[in-house]
């Protein structure tokens, strides 16, 4: 596998490796709360491992500081899309970007080899990048997820507009 890296402010972003798995295990453990595997996405989650093409870290002088995964879900008429998340950011770094860049970074892998993404996440944050709710209006997911909406952002236009139904983790 072939390292991609972005340099910004001393930082290095470069694809996710096995090895890093544990660190971003941990950033997500700290900074989650501890029901999250019981919530729709942890459960869409669940036992499986994110998108390799797309899963990104942020180092800081070789420590993992921040992490962007995506993991393929099933939209009501069997097509596969990538659902974003969890992005994570070490609390040492916290309100310096960090975050922003991993998302506009992950949503350029994604664009133009993908139909759409779908998140889970806050509103007023998502939209900033073109996440939409009302694309996804007549989807959900298993599971609970407020105080967070279901969004999605599209590459080809129309693709969540068509769908109906529950939205399932792939196998």
């Amino acid at each position: 596998m072939v390292d991609i890296h972005v340099r910004t402010k001393a930082m290095i972003f470069r694809k996710t490796r096995n090895a890093d798995r544990p660190r971003i295990d941990q950033l997500v453990k700290v900074h989650f709360p501890p029901n999250r595997q019981n919530r729709a996405v942890g459960i869409m989650r669940q036992g499986r491992l994110p998108i390799p093409a797309y899963s990104v870290v942020a180092t800081l002088q070789g420590v993992v500081v921040g992490s962007i995964d995506f993991y393929s879900v099933v939209l009501p008429s069997g097509a596969v899309v990538p659902l974003l998340g969890p992005v994570v950011v070490d609390a040492g770094q916290r309100n310096k970007g960090l975050g922003r860049a991993l998302v506009e970074h992950g949503l350029h892998q994604v664009a133009g080899r993908e139909d759409g993404i779908l998140i889970v996440g806050v509103e007023s944050y998502y939209v900033l990048y073109g996440f939409q709710t009302a694309c996804v209006k007549n989807m959900q997911l298993q599971g609970e997820i407020a105080p967070f909406v279901l969004m999605g952002l599209e590459f080809e236009h129309g693709v969540f507009c068509r769908e109906k139904g529950t939205i399932t983790k792939s196998v």
